[in-house]
């Protein structure tokens, strides 16, 4: 049972007809289109915040206001993610003018429920969020009245009781917002207009008007273009807004609709912000209390939201975050302040995704992206991921870019750790994008955020000019050269068998003095160990971290003479191994796992053709640790 206060309706006297709960989809099963086996009472109480203690219920007072199935349905709930349960009251109720009202809601399924969950509020604006304003039994036992324990909580079903009105037109719903972005021309936005009254609104009755202040300030007035009946909707749309200044826009949209009897559901107001665009770098930001976040925005892709910034849920003066499934604290990479994709709720969060996103970059040469990441040490199996993601459409839709998702790097560590990370962006270079970082749950590992730069219109490290490869004899020859050098460590040059999966061979130091050059250097190196066919890069490495990649060049391999095991990847691993194998025939060989003390922990026969080979291995059941691959 749970109390609504006097402020909280319209008036007093006109029946309540029908009431709506607010309830989400979970993990446990598909959302019902019906939910059964439910009793509504109502009762009239002093107008005062009733304090509830854990006890027994009665129905004294109560009047039985429906029993019968809930109707479920999305279309109009006002999130997204939100559905509405709704009923029609077999026996309407009329609130005495200046009481409170209390609602006992009873579920005599005697099952457990599945697929919804009901949405809550905390407290109540007179009596504070910890209030305790609310009974609950959560259990699949049929509740008996003088029997049922009801234990007192703070957590309140959201609610919206309803009466008839003759002429009431609401709006409804706002059906497309642009997300912060930086506009460069106009905009437009939709709203749903219902007719919530029971008399019928003519075509053209009913004037909607848009307000907007900020950034901008824009009026304009339209009205519906059909009759609308009782519950009927039309979509009304305010096309060409200008919105071309960087700023917020305060929007509000209201009908007017002459004789209207209830204001409360005139008005939708929100915001809209024109983020500008970054043309001056580097664009530096943390997380910090107090400052002016630069990635600061947030669409959720799939499921809820599960990023936030660590003070607001640590109130620790060294912004230490720690959740009930950690073994250990993070604490910030700087400062006090660090975004936190958290994904522990409670219940199942797998497949939950959010983008945390800034506003627009310009580059107008090649650009990077470096931050700090962390993650817990908990050990969880079932690890999250964030990937660097990028739109080109205003934030609309958002793409990961290739090569840039990040889990966790050392889940073994015996305290969290942070580790540098950065993503190279060259391939946006004349082109004006919003950068994000997509967080992807799989119910796992905590991870953290800090000390983000975005760096672009620097000069060029170093301009290639080719980079070629032959075979020779048993070695394969890649020769390189570079037109000029800034800032130059050297070159790591990396191999793979299949052209996605590298991993480097050597290291070659610049020729330039200090890093630097203005004119044409030559490179060498000679690959003696790969008899198989291969494919190479270089990565070019700044003095700074930073990097860039070279082409890829392949090289085409004389047929083997000998078998030979040519590369693991990825190492270290997880879950499965390739294992490059390099056969002079077609036979079958036995690939076997040890340990280092010479145990055999895995060993599985494998097919081979002449040529190359590529083997899956599954490690999952390895424990951690170092291990030899034999072929025999």
């Amino acid at each position: 049972d749970a109390e609504i206060g006097a402020s909280n309706f319209i008036g007093a006297g006109n029946a309540i007809q029908s009431i709506k709960f607010a309830c989400n989809n979970t993990s446990t099963g598909a959302m019902p289109a019906s939910i059964p086996g439910y009793s509504i009472y109502m009762k009239n109480v002093p107008a005062t915040s009733t304090i509830f203690t854990t006890g027994t219920y009665s129905l004294t007072g109560y009047t039985l206001v429906f029993s019968g199935s809930l109707n479920v349905q999305s279309a109009g709930a006002q999130f997204s993610f939100l559905f509405d349960a709704s009923a029609t009251l077999t026996t309407p109720f009329a609130r005495t003018a200046g009481t409170n009202l209390q609602v006992l809601v009873i579920r005599n399924s005697g099952t457990a429920a599945t697929g919804y969950a009901w949405d809550c509020s905390n407290g109540n604006s007179t009596a504070g969020n910890a209030a305790l304003t609310s009974r609950r039994y959560n259990g699949t036992v049929v509740p008996a009245e003088n029997s049922t324990s009801l234990t007192s909580s703070a957590y309140r079903p959201a609610i919206q009781l309803i009466r008839p009105i003759a002429t009431d037109a609401s709006v409804a719903s706002v059906l497309s917002v642009p997300s912060p972005s930086c506009f460069n021309t106009a905009q437009s936005i939709s709203v749903n207009l219902k007719n919530t009254g029971t008399s019928p609104i003519a075509a053209g009755a009913c004037p909607v008007k848009i307000s907007i202040t900020g950034a901008g300030t824009y009026t304009s007035t339209t009205s519906n273009s059909g009759a609308l009946a009782a519950n009927a909707t039309e979509i009304i749309t305010f096309s060409s807004i200008p919105m071309s200044a960087a700023g917020d826009y305060n929007i509000k949209i209201y009908s007017q609709l002459p004789g209207d009897a209830n204001a409360s559901n005139d008005t939708a107001s929100f915001s809209i912000t024109n983020t500008g665009v970054y043309t001056t770098y580097p664009v530096s930001t943390g997380a910090e209390v107090g400052n002016p976040l630069v990635f600061q925005y947030l669409k959720t892709l799939s499921g809820n939201n599960h990023w936030t910034l660590n003070s607001a849920v640590t109130a620790s003066a060294t912004g230490a975050f720690k959740n009930a499934d950690l073994t250990d604290s993070i604490y910030p990479h700087s400062g006090k302040g660090f975004y936190v994709w958290d994904s522990y709720s409670g219940a199942s969060s797998a497949g939950h995704r959010t983008v945390l996103y800034a506003g627009c970059f310009s580059f107008s040469s090649p650009a990077s992206i470096s931050f700090w990441m962390t993650n817990d040490n908990s050990l969880s199996t079932f690890l999250d991921s964030i990937y660097v993601v990028y739109s080109s459409d205003k934030g609309q839709t958002w793409n990961r870019i290739p090569g840039a998702g990040f889990g966790r790097f050392n889940g073994a560590a015996p305290t969290p750790i942070w580790v540098s990370k950065t993503v190279d962006l060259s391939s946006y270079a004349g082109q004006t994008i919003q950068l994000g970082f997509e967080g992807a749950s799989q119910y796992g590992n905590v991870i953290g955020l800090d000390d983000i730069v975005v760096t672009a219109n620097a000069p060029v490290p170093v301009t290639f000019g080719d980079f070629t490869g032959v075979r020779e004899n048993t070695k394969n020859i890649l020769k390189w050269n570079t037109v000029t050098e800034n800032n130059n460590t050297g070159f790591e040059l990396q191999r793979s068998v299949n052209g996605t999966e590298f991993s480097t061979i050597a290291f070659v130091p610049t020729k330039a003095e200090n890093g630097n050059s203005n004119v044409a250097l030559q490179y060498t190196y000679n690959d003696n160990a790969s008899t198989a066919s291969a494919y190479y890069k270089l990565k070019q490495i700044d003095k700074d971290g930073k990097s860039s990649f070279s082409k890829v060049v392949f090289i085409k391999a004389d047929k083997p003479t000998r078998f030979e095991l040519v590369s693991v990847y990825p190492n270290p691993a997880k879950d499965n191994i390739k294992v490059s194998v390099a056969s002079p025939k077609a036979s079958i060989i036995t690939l076997s796992i040890t340990d280092i003390t010479g145990k055999v922990v895995k060993q599985q026969n494998v097919q081979l053709a002449m040529g190359d080979n590529n083997v899956v291995v599954d490690v999952a059941s390895l424990k951690a640790g170092n291990y030899i691959i034999r072929l025999t």
